[in-house]
């Protein structure tokens, strides 16, 4: 498989680096000299422009910053890549945005794989990012040699457009938990707990996999009927006492009451989740 890859920013270059030490054949390009320079003493080729990208490449990774650089970058691309190639978008995008590239690949035989990453520069030399992957099977799997050199899992969510879906909904439950995390360690202080003890302890939801169980439907009804019991008495009790410290729970009890009524529905069988 030749690789070519565009975007050697934070994200892209180690994703880049560990597609030339897995020894596949890689052509890169960007607007700097010096961010191509390392690849070039690596081994790898350099692309004077995209189109000789699309030439030099079977699939080509495209990791730039947002939906005007994709499609800015994907239209030499085209150019240059021939029937049978593949574009995988590494960059988190509307899902219009890979979509319409898609139409516009398959016009001239070229397959579109929508594939965001999580996991940072430290995962990718670590071989640990997760893809969440849109797009045909068959693409998903021409495209996992590439893949595979800096990911691990890889996931298939659906079709094209679906796999930003999925990081987009990652990032907002990312962003939603970091406020509860701030206002739920706001609480511990206010109630003469040390900032950094209530840290701490909040971090153990990080080794928990109880919510991710949870929502591929793996506990049994029983279980969660006790979860659902234990639970409801101990958000009794920290409703009590935030309410005696004059304390504004008001979101916070919006989203824990929602939490227990979902356990409750699950542990009754009546949420299957489809």
């Amino acid at each position: 498989m030749r690789v070519g890859f565009v975007g050697l920013g934070s994200q892209g270059a180690p994703m880049a680096e560990m597609i030339a030490a897995a020894g596949l054949p890689l052509t890169v390009w960007a607007r700097r000299a010096v961010a191509v320079e390392p690849f070039a003493r690596a081994g790898a080729a350099v692309a004077d422009d995209l189109v000789a990208v699309g030439r030099a490449s079977d699939v080509v990774g495209v990791c730039v910053v947002d939906d005007a650089g994709v499609d800015e970058v994907c239209r030499p691309l085209l150019d240059g890549l021939t029937p049978g190639a593949t574009i995988a978008v590494h960059s988190t995008v509307r899902p219009d945005t890979v979509e319409r590239l898609a139409v516009r690949s398959g016009d001239v035989g070229v397959s579109v794989l929508d594939a965001p990453v999580m996991g940072g520069a430290a995962a990718a030399r670590n071989r640990s990012l997760m893809v969440v992957a849109g797009g045909d099977a068959d693409v998903v799997e021409r495209c996992r040699p590439m893949l595979e050199a800096y990911a691990d899992p890889i996931v298939h969510v659906g079709p094209v457009g679906a796999g930003q879906v999925a990081k987009l909904l990652f990032n907002l439950l990312f962003v939603v938990n970091v406020e509860v995390h701030e206002r739920v360690a706001d609480l511990a202080v206010r109630l003469g707990i040390d900032r950094s003890a209530a840290a701490a302890v909040l971090g153990q939801l990080r080794a928990s996999s109880f919510a991710p169980r949870l929502i591929a439907r793996e506990i049994a009804p029983a279980a969660l009927e006790h979860s659902a019991a234990i639970l409801t008495k101990d958000v009794g009790h920290v409703l009590d006492i935030l309410g005696d410290a004059a304390v504004d729970t008001a979101p916070l009890d919006e989203l824990a009451r929602g939490a227990l009524d979902t356990l409750r529905r699950m542990a009754a069988g009546s949420d299957t989740g489809h």
